[in-house]
């Protein structure tokens, strides 16, 4: 979802922020929602006896509240790697390409999420649900309210859903739209948005909703890739030591400042900005230089997607049991972490044999091609 296509140069000085940077942090961001969603509340996982070692039940679900910041490191992953992206081409080409390459950017993600929602969908008649149920109201018909479902649009219409967590698929299109506006207003007023939004969204009451508390961290999205921030802090005086400790130091800080944010009813926006920010430059400062947590966080990350959009029925639907009954809260989430990968590279499995991704970028060719022809 979250790509940047550059890669480091062999044998120079020179770094970036590559797309295998933007995998390991969304890796972290993933397992965080995991943690985040099975032990956010005591009602969750209570009737379980889970035992969490060192921790108490109490520190945990504080601490998988704060985690929640996961929603705003997307945000924030998907608005700087879509600005790299506009950055690498030329103004008046680009001018051009806007409106196309959100059409691309849309199908790309209502292709994978469709898949996933046919496979849910397939997987719910095997359970024997009863959809019709489900996709009713009244008399209104059920196949309207699957249709919408299956856009991944059900929460923006606030209609039926399959699966309660699939709410950020509405989030996620809202955003890719509007990203080109916020994007076009950065390069006109420049560090005016970014102070815009760190306070319009308490000042209109808008942090109700995630895309007022996400909007300061989408715009430092934004900031961060057209300074190059990440690789700049990185870069400073690379090789010293006692930086590297004042550079963990002050991570530390910000994730404490961030934490605080949460808990003493300050601006919801300020604490998710502050710690997507935090947590995506320790990602690249502190994780992807180390070869097995890297690895291991770049392949979470390429299947981040299919993971969030399929582990809600493994711990909340069909298999509580048996992801709770481990009784160990690092087992649970390592078990539902596996599961779901699992059931994500049988996916990948299946879009392969279907050539599923050809049609996808076949369609975008298609779609384009017909915006293109409409404005002739």
């Amino acid at each position: 979802m979250f790509m940047i296509n550059k890669q480091p140069i062999v044998g120079s000085e020179r770094m970036e922020f590559t797309r295998r940077d933007t995998n390991i942090a969304k890796g972290l961001f993933i397992v965080m929602m995991l943690v985040h969603h099975l032990f956010y509340d005591y009602d969750t996982f209570g009737n379980f006896n889970v035992s969490f070692f060192v921790l108490s039940e109490h520190q945990v679900v504080v601490l998988a509240q704060y985690f929640k910041l996961c929603i705003a490191g997307f945000a924030f992953l998907t608005f700087y790697g879509m600005t790299r992206k506009y950055m690498s081409i030329p103004r008046l080409e680009l001018n051009r390409q806007v409106v196309p390459m959100t059409i691309k950017k849309y199908i790309s993600l209502q292709g994978s999420f469709l898949f996933v929602y046919v496979f849910s969908l397939l997987t719910a008649l095997l359970m024997k649900e009863d959809l019709g149920a489900l996709y009713s109201n009244g008399e209104q018909s059920w196949l309207g309210y699957g249709i919408i479902d299956g856009l991944g649009m059900a929460d923006f219409f606030h209609t039926p859903t399959l699966n309660v967590t699939w709410w950020y698929m509405s989030f996620a299109v809202i955003i890719i739209c509007l990203f080109p506006v916020l994007y076009i207003l950065y390069d006109k007023c420049g560090m005016i948005l970014v102070v815009a939004a760190a306070f319009l969204p308490g000042a209109l009451q808008m942090e109700t909703t995630y895309y007022g508390m996400c909007l300061l961290s989408m715009v430092l999205g934004i900031f961060a890739a057209k300074v190059d921030l990440f690789v700049k802090l990185r870069t400073y005086k690379k090789g010293n030591l006692y930086i590297k400790f004042l550079k963990a130091a002050w991570c530390m800080i910000l994730c404490i400042l961030s934490f605080q944010l949460l808990f003493h009813s300050v601006s919801a926006s300020w604490y998710f900005a502050v710690a997507a920010l935090t947590w995506t430059y320790a990602c690249y400062e502190f994780i992807s230089p180390i070869k097995l947590l890297n690895i291991i966080f770049d392949y979470i990350g390429q299947h981040s997607m299919t993971i969030f959009l399929t582990h809600t029925f493994l711990y909340y639907y069909y298999a509580k049991e048996f992801i709770y009954g481990v009784k160990y809260g690092v087992f649970i989430v390592l078990l539902l972490l596996v599961c779901s990968l699992l059931i994500s590279v049988v996916m990948d499995l299946l879009k392969k044999v279907l050539h599923y991704q050809s049609f996808i970028i076949f369609l975008q060719g298609k779609v384009v091609a017909m915006y293109h022809a409409a404005r002739l």
